[in-house]
């Protein structure tokens, strides 16, 4: 996907269909993210893709997202969790919305509520 300075709410994406442009089929809905912390990026979305199936798919296989959709070239940028070692080291969005926002002075300023 293209680097682009447009910014997407999380509560925006969370239940958006994910499209395979190969042919024009619905793969999943997106479920969920993980957070890099090292990298304070989002690295993939997890997308439910039957009763109880999820898979990843990388933000760099990801080749838009629309109002409807998001898209990607084809069924097979849908990988199982268990092959990516990464997914211990990152964080599931439902966790980080909950986590605390402190300013350097220690007051409490909330909690992380809608990722953009």
């Amino acid at each position: 996907m293209e680097n682009t300075q447009e910014t997407r709410k999380w509560s925006n994406l969370r239940g958006q269909a994910v499209v395979t442009l190969s042919d024009g089929k619905k793969a999943g809905t997106c479920d969920d993210f993980y957070f890099d912390p090292a990298t304070l990026q989002v690295y993939a979305l997890r997308v439910k893709t039957g009763l109880f199936g999820h898979k990843l798919l990388l933000v760099t296989d990801i080749k838009g997202i629309g109002v409807d959709a998001i898209t990607t070239a084809n069924e097979e940028r849908l990988r199982k969790e268990s092959d990516d070692k990464r997914l211990s080291t990152l964080i599931p969005g439902q966790d980080l919305l909950s986590y605390r926002v402190m300013s350097a002075s220690g007051t409490l300023l909330g909690t992380i509520g809608n990722v953009v």
